[in-house]
């Protein structure tokens, strides 16, 4: 008996560590917000309006740290470090002022200049926050892909980047697909010019039985329907999961996790292999040659990932070359993760060569 009361002691004790920070943060998120919410009359407009994603910011880097993009991070400390130690006003606090500019100017709020100039050092470049730093700019198009196949995209241009986040594959009546990406490029772009943070804000959720994408201001932002995860080869759901990251790494590409030789998951693998096919269906139309390369790439990253084997045939398809399109979807055929309507997609693509 003596042991068995040792035993949930030690167990009841691991628990209670366990739950202890987990409850620490919690208190230190009601204690961030309800600082935010304090000041927020002495904000600057901009930066007010901006409070609900840092209240997002803020929650994930308690609750949800290795979501953070390095932005977000530098974000949530610079404003974590304008709060009093012990209950006392902003004011109260030595250097206060600084800190509370910093955390401002990180957010493009330019501080007024004092009545008088005054001497001092210099201070150190802060952080830029893609989306303030540099304007991003949104744009739709239809792009063919091998085999003649057309998809709608929205890409993203960003500090020297371009980067296609969402795709269209599906139609409505009287709607292209390169009018239905528009209408998700306006969405972004609306969304941007109203508040340069608002990507900080996405999340995956469910809207009318569909997994959906959405962001404060735009509680459907873009459906992961089931063409577009078909082409994505994962669940709607995984889908809109993965499009919630892919979305903020567009945005802020630096996370401040450096792998540091850490083997990736798979997921990140997948989305690695997602973004390489992306890349060759953008230059397929100027150079196969650069597509090729692309979708190859993807094999490498995930060759569990069914979509780059049909591009590689349809396009040696287009070059005539048939054993090479065979190969390509025989090589896919051995991949014994491709199941079911994936490996019925490539069967039938080796069918149709004879």
């Amino acid at each position: 008996m003596r042991k068995f009361l040792l035993a949930c002691l030690a167990v009841g004790l691991v628990l209670t560590a366990a739950a202890a920070p987990v409850q620490d943060n919690q208190q230190k998120l009601k204690d961030a917000i309800a600082w935010l919410h304090k000041i927020e009359p002495q904000l600057s407009a901009d930066v007010k309006a901006m409070v609900p994603d840092i209240e997002s910011i803020l929650d994930r880097y308690y609750t949800d740290p290795d979501s953070l993009r390095q932005s977000e991070k530098d974000l949530a400390e610079a404003f974590i470090a304008t709060m009093p130690s012990s209950g006392d006003e902003l004011s109260g606090r030595a250097s206060s002022d600084e800190r509370m500019k910093d955390f401002e100017s990180l957010l493009g709020s330019t501080p007024k200049k004092p009545a008088t100039p005054t001497t001092h050092t210099p201070a150190k470049p802060k952080p830029k926050i893609p989306g303030i730093s540099s304007h991003p700019t949104f744009s739709a198009v239809d792009k063919t892909a091998p085999g003649g196949k057309h998809i709608g995209a929205v890409i993203v241009s960003i500090d020297g980047r371009k980067k296609t986040v969402i795709e269209i594959l599906s139609t409505v009546p009287k709607m292209s697909l390169a009018d239905r990406a528009r209408v998700i490029a306006n969405r972004m772009r609306g969304l941007s010019a109203k508040n340069p943070l608002w990507w900080t804000t996405v999340k995956p959720g469910s809207a009318n039985g569909e997994a959906i994408v959405r962001a404060a201001g735009a509680p459907i932002l873009v459906t992961a329907d089931k063409p577009f995860a078909n082409e994505c080869g994962m669940s709607p759901d995984q889908l809109a999961k993965q499009l919630a990251v892919k979305i903020r790494t567009t945005f802020d590409p630096n996370s401040g996790d450096e792998f540091g030789g850490r083997d990736l998951t798979p997921d990140q693998m997948r989305q690695a292999a997602i973004d390489l096919r992306q890349e060759g269906d953008d230059v397929y139309s100027d150079s196969p040659a650069q597509a090729e390369d692309k979708y190859k790439q993807a094999i490498e990253n995930d060759a569990t990932y069914f979509v780059p084997y049909l591009r590689l045939a349809d396009l040696y398809k287009a070059q005539n070359k048939i054993d090479a399109a065979k190969d390509i979807l025989n090589q896919g055929l051995k991949v014994d993760a491709i199941q079911g309507d994936e490996r019925s997609q490539l069967e039938a693509k080796l069918k149709s060569l004879g």
